[in-house]
């Protein structure tokens, strides 16, 4: 029986505009991103599953607060030079490899600062993760997690800056998984302490093969001639990388700080219900963040087109939020009872409230990608102290009033008001001023 030529023709059409629409960088990058959320979000479960089942709560609660810390630290650390490697080695030509080793060096160097002056006065602010400074080879080690970390971070944004997001989620798959086979390897020998144990060590099995791959193959591939005019100066970097960094501080301290805070106000037990709740929801938040990183390499190589790529990208991301955000809070008891009965009874509805917030996230996390291609650093500031003061300051009000579910419910609260200001104030994304006003881009929607 002979197959009708109309449907294999249909078919075929169908994956050459697929084949096309994953050539065009701006979408391939972002699913690459997008992908790796996916896939870091799955191994992420499947690892604080093992965690709940293998460690006691209050185990659970001290390990993720000591990597909040040293996610704190080294975000502190890095300066945001994330956004800087995203935002200029696109235009940097020859200089990239000096650009990216200078990122590293400098990051590293100031995690090592970071790390030691948070030891030296751990009975002041983190009296309860007393036992990072307990030895020295629990100071050796914590300083040492907190410096890879950072180069951990900075290597994503060289691989996506070099054209080579698509080895993004390769790499972040082998570290989840070496986290999971160490986190259970170490169970019996440090029941303690074995979940940051497996989540610092296994950062070797990443940092060392990728950077081979980035100071090898990448940087000596050719992309293309680099337009001397649009080669930043160091004047311009520092302008930019300046103010950006102290608004990535500020998300830096609303999101990983939190923890911590829930330690001190609701204790160690609390901040394990709301940390599963808050590692569940953040592959969410993280969607918007990687479209965002693909906006930021793909404008700054083309700013003319920036609102047309903005309109883009808000689209791609919503078709990939909306529906995960609203299948998590309506599924989050489900989703929680994985983790045993008392993460479900207790984080049911922090979860519902946190996933929901993923929504107006997209708006407030496109504004910022926006900004920085544009170089309104003072935007992204303002925007980020907003949304992130707000959350401080909410976030620990409402904790004290409703328990964990008020952490939720502030971040629910804060994104959505802050997503409506936005719309409301510079519903275009491209106000006069911005990459629209200087090269002639048409006023047009992102949304």
């Amino acid at each position: 029986m002979s197959v009708p030529a109309a449907p294999l023709s249909e078919h075929g059409a169908r994956l050459a505009a697929l084949a096309a629409h994953l050539r065009v960088p701006l979408y391939r990058d972002g699913y690459a991103l997008v992908l790796n959320s996916g896939l870091t979000a799955v191994l992420g479960l499947l690892y604080w599953l093992l965690a709940a089942r293998s460690y006691k709560p209050h185990a659970v609660g001290v390990n993720t607060a000591a990597i909040s810390a040293m996610m704190f630290l080294a975000g502190v650390a890095q300066l945001n030079l994330m956004s800087a490697l995203l935002r200029f080695v696109p235009v940097l030509g020859r200089l990239r490899r000096r650009f990216i080793t200078a990122c590293y060096v400098v990051a590293a160097s100031a995690a090592v600062g970071c790390a030691a002056v948070f030891l030296f006065g751990l009975h002041v602010w983190a009296p309860g993760l007393g036992a990072l400074g307990a030895n020295s080879g629990m100071i050796v080690w914590f300083i040492a997690a907190t410096a890879t970390w950072c180069v951990f971070n900075l290597q994503d944004s060289a691989l996506t800056a070099l054209g080579a997001a698509v080895a993004v989620p390769v790499e972040n798959v082998v570290y989840g998984i070496a986290k999971i086979v160490l986190l259970v390897l170490l169970v019996s020998a440090s029941p303690r302490y074995g979940i940051f144990g497996s989540w610092s060590a296994a950062l070797l099995v990443s940092v060392i093969p990728v950077n081979a791959l980035i100071f090898g193959p990448l940087l000596r591939r050719k992309r293309g001639v680099v337009d001397p005019t649009k080669v930043p100066t160091r004047r311009e970097i520092v302008l930019f990388v300046a103010p950006d960094y102290l608004g990535a501080l500020l998300w830096l301290a609303a999101t990983t700080l939190m923890p911590v805070i829930v330690v001190a106000i609701a204790g160690a037990t609390s901040n394990a219900f709301f940390s599963v709740a808050w590692m569940i929801t953040l592959p969410l938040i993280l969607v918007s963040i990687n479209t965002g990183q693909a906006l930021v390499v793909t404008g700054a190589r083309d700013p003319d087109r920036l609102a047309e790529y903005a309109r883009k990208v808000l689209g791609q991301t919503a078709r990939l939020v909306i529906p995960a955000a609203a299948a998590i809070a309506l599924a989050a008891p489900y989703v929680l009872r994985l983790f045993g009965r008392a993460y479900a009874e207790h984080a049911a509805t922090t979860l519902t409230l946190l996933a929901l917030s993923a929504i107006p996230n997209m708006i407030t996390t496109l504004y910022v990608s926006i900004y920085r291609v544009q170089k309104r650093m003072r935007a992204v500031v303002t925007l980020l102290a907003g949304l992130c003061g707000s959350v401080l300051l909410l976030g620990p009000v409402l904790l004290t009033v409703m328990g964990i579910t008020g952490v939720g419910l502030a971040w629910l609260l804060c994104q959505s008001v802050v997503a409506l200001v936005l719309r409301r104030v510079d519903p275009t994304g491209v106000a006069p001023g911005g990459a629209r006003a200087r090269s002639g881009v048409p006023h047009a929607s992102v949304s």
